[in-house]
Formats: structure tokens, C-alpha cells, sequence
């Protein structure tokens, strides 16, 4: 049996499921990260390397599965142009809102 690929939300602690709770709510509906990182899994729960078509299941801190989500697009872009798609789906208000979330 082939397991699917799987990522885990992380939060200030075991019990924080805000991200967890925002993708089931339809409010998260897109990630991001450092392209040096995309192939990096964030831990054991966690395989990196997605791709469009891909199913994850979702884990929360205290590798509990929550949800299974579909991968529907992968792309590259840069902190200068965020596309609209991407700061809405991470939840932001603005391009600006998700570049101060996301100072790496």
C-alpha cells in the first residue's frame, strides 16, 4: 500500500490548530515558502516536494490526521510580486499583510 504524502500546520504549541482550523473553513487555501526549502521536509510529518495533483494529509502537532488536501498548483514567484491568489489563500488582507508574515 502506497501512503499518501503528508505535511504538518505548526503553531506555538501542540494545541495550536489555527492553520489547521483555517483550512477546513476554506480560509487557507494556499502555503508558501523559500524555494531553498520546497524539496525540505519540516519535520518527520512532513515530506516536501509537492506537486499539482498531489493528495497530503494534513497532520496536526500531535500527529493527528485532520483533513486531506489537493495540491492544484505549484509555482515560483517573488517576495516583490505576490500574486492575489496567493495572499488571499494564505489569509492576508494584503501583498503587504503576507510579506510581513513571511520574513524569512
Amino acid at each position: 500500500m502506497i501512503r499518501l504524502k503528508r505535511t504538518q500546520f505548526w503553531g506555538e504549541d501542540d494545541d495550536d490548530d489555527r492553520l489547521i482550523l483555517q483550512v477546513l473553513a476554506g480560509e487557507k487555501t494556499a502555503t508558501a515558502g523559500p524555494t531553498v526549502d520546497y524539496d525540505t521536509p519540516y519535520g518527520p510529518y512532513d515530506d516536501g516536494g509537492y506537486e499539482a495533483g498531489d493528495l497530503v494529509e494534513v497532520c496536526d502537532l500531535k500527529k493527528r490526521l485532520r483533513c486531506i488536501i489537493n495540491i492544484t498548483e505549484c509555482y515560483h514567484t517573488s517576495i516583490g510580486q505576490i500574486p492575489e491568489k496567493l495572499w488571499r489563500g494564505e489569509g492576508n488582507r494584503s501583498a503587504a499583510e503576507f510579506k510581513e508574515n513571511h520574513r524569512y
